[in-house]
Parts: C-alpha cells; structure tokens; sequence
C-alpha cells in the first residue's frame, strides 16, 4: 500500500466513525496526511517518533516477593 492510499484510507476511516460529516472531508484528509507524516517522516520512511506508543510502552516491572 503506497503512502497517499494510507492516507485515504485512514481519513475514510476518521471521516465514518464522525458520521460523515459534510463539507469536512478536507479535513480528515490532512489530519490523516499529518498523522501518516508524523509515524512515516517527511521522506517517507518508517521510524519511530519520539511519544509515540511504541516509544513509550515499558517492559514489566519485576513482581515483588512481598506482600506488605
């Protein structure tokens, strides 16, 4: 899937689950190219961004062996 098709298909998916709101197809348009751009970069290529999820999801902490 190239890039621009991701983009459609997420302002489609944002615009649906808004109940489609008239006139604001435009919009979805650049929130999704904002967000594609932000997880791809400007150039396009994968990375993962500072905040993002995966960036801040941390492993488990130990269990403690003592209950009090």
């Amino acid at each position: 899937m190239t890039r621009d098709e991701r983009i459609r298909e997420l302002a489609d998916q944002m615009w649906n689950s808004a109940g489609r709101p008239e006139g604001q197809e435009k919009r979805y348009l650049k929130q999704a190219q904002d967000i594609v751009t932000g997880f791809d970069g400007p150039d396009g290529g994968e990375r993962m961004r500072e905040g993002s999820i995966q960036s801040s999801v941390a492993p488990p902490m130990p269990k403690s062996d003592s209950q009090g």
